[in-house]
Formats: structure tokens, sequence, C-alpha cells
């Protein structure tokens, strides 16, 4: 577990040639996007992984320490005649923890370890709907297995990984563990450590990424001069349109959910509004609230239910 640091490792779409079936339809691993736009939506997307890579700074420093401790005395439980230093590893951990406590009897679940996956996806709509089609007759006909290296790879996605120490419990978990140690019993001592160890919440949270870019394309729109730059506008409101047709493809939601369905129309309503005379301010505004507000809601972290 890597307590210090965020990984951010990238997979991309060029991964994808190496699988059958999708490298013919990828056509060289084309989104349709101008180069302007893709360096757009880079930007976008390195945004985001700051901001995830922001998480770091709500891990409860005592809180990391104690588990430190904790790891050291399960190191030294694997070695020989070490039982009084595990056992001084199991007090400094329960100090921490109790440090922590006075600051904030409240706490929770806090977390310890986050991480950042960036699985990055250069293809269409179409291409996806195809692979999906391709993906289905091959199920069909019990090829589970040439389906499954189709399918793999669509995502499109940020993940942001987060480990969480439940306070409400660990604390009281070390303390049985370091009376086992004192008793004598090394073997309920590890068995309780392992039991606080499973206790931990594991969550993932995923912003979808052809919603970021459809973002990043907007709010270029938003600042571009309607009168000069109307057929670039134009140009971004369709790759927008096109990223949430993506997301749409992609699965990360139902294609007939409300909130994917109020984006197209509205983005409909300012590409005409933009050609005509009507003034597109409030329509800008409502539709970055919409994306706003789809972003947080996919964004949101599932903790799996115990």
């Amino acid at each position: 577990m890597n307590t210090k640091s965020l990984f951010i490792p990238a997979i991309f779409a060029a991964a994808l040639a190496a699988t059958p079936g999708f490298a013919a339809q990828n056509d060289a691993a084309k989104n349709d996007l101008s180069k302007e736009q893709q360096v757009t939506a880079d930007k976008a997307i390195d945004s985001a992984v700051k901001e995830q890579k922001g998480l770091q700074e709500t891990i409860n420093q005592n809180v990391l320490d104690g588990f430190h401790q904790v790891q050291k005395a399960l190191a030294l439980l694997d070695k020989k005649d070490k039982n009084k230093e595990a056992i001084a590893a199991l007090e400094a951990a329960t100090g921490k923890f109790d440090i922590a406590l006075a600051a904030n009897p409240e706490l929770g679940l806090v977390p310890i370890d986050a991480s950042v996956n960036m699985f990055e996806l250069i293809t269409t709509a179409e291409v996806v709907e195809k692979t999906i089609d391709e993906a289905r007759d091959l199920l069909r006909d019990n090829q589970v297995q040439d389906a499954r290296a189709l399918l793999l790879p669509l995502q499109d996605e940020l993940v942001t990984t987060t480990t969480y120490i439940p306070m409400a419990t660990y604390p009281d978990t070390i303390k049985l563990a370091a009376r086992a140690l004192v008793d004598g019993d090394n073997a309920k001592a590890r068995e309780i450590l392992a039991q606080g160890l499973a206790s931990f919440v594991i969550s993932n949270s995923v912003i979808p990424l052809p919603l970021l870019r459809a973002e990043a394309f907007l709010n270029q729109a938003a600042e571009l001069d309607r009168d000069k730059d109307k057929s670039k506008i134009v140009d971004l409101l369709d790759a927008a349109e096109a990223q949430v047709n993506l997301a749409i493809a992609l699965g990360y939601t139902d294609k007939d959910s409300a909130p994917y369905d109020a984006l197209v129309s509205q983005i409909k309503s300012l590409r005409w509004a933009v050609k005509g005379p009507n003034a597109v301010e409030r329509l800008y505004s409502e539709l970055k609230k919409s994306f706003k507000d789809l972003i947080h809601k996919e964004a949101q972290p599932q903790v799996p239910a115990k």
C-alpha cells in the first residue's frame, strides 16, 4: 500500500491495437477531434487529475503514522524474539490514534491512501457501438473470451481509489491485539490484526472523461466571440455532443436517462441560438450547471456495503 504519494499510471488507447476486431474498427485510434480540441481536452483531464491528487491533503497525519506503527508491528511479528518491539509499536500506534481522536472525537472513516488511475480511450461512439455489437455476436457463438477481450478496453474514465480506516473501531482493535501480545498469544494477536485490516473500506470514485472533454469544449465555446467565431463555436458544440454520446455508448449512464437527455437537448438549443439572433448567455449558464451537476454525480465515491 502506497501511503505517502499518489500513483498515477496512464493507460492509453494504443493498447487496443493488439485487441482482435477492435483495431480494424478503430481506424488508427481516431476520435474526430481537431488538434486544438484535443489540446483543450488534455488540459481538462490534466486539471481533473491534479484536483484528484488534492485528496492526499485530506489524509490525517496522526492516523497515518499510527497505521505505519501497526505495519511495523506486523513485520516484527514475523521475526524471532521481537514481541517487545511489536508491543511497543502497537502502543505507539494507539498513542497516535488517541491524539487524532482527541483532536476530533467524531472521526469516522479517515482516508490513509489514495491512488488515481486514468483509462483514456481514443475512439467515437460509433466505433464503441460496433464493438459492442461484435461482442454480442461472439457471445451468441459462446466465444466468451474473445468477447471479453473486445469489451475490457472500453473504459474512458478517471478512477480515484481511496482506502479508509474506520476510526470508530480500529483503535480498539489495535488495543486488543497489543493485549494478546502481552499475554503471549501471538496467534490471537495476528488474527485480531488481520480482522482490523479486513475492516478497512475501499471506495472508488469514477469521473467519465467524455464528460470532462464535453465540459471543456463548452467552456471554450462560451469564451469565444459569437459574431466572429460562430463556426468555431458550432464545431465545439458538435464535439461536446459527440463526447456526451460517447459517454452514453460506454454505458456510464442509461441512454434514456433524464440528465443526459437534457444535456443533448441544451447543446442543440445552444447551437441554434448561436446561429440565430437570440441571446446565449442564459443557455450557456444552464448547460454549465448541467455538466457540473452530472460530473459531480458521476464522481461520487461508491463505498461497498458491509
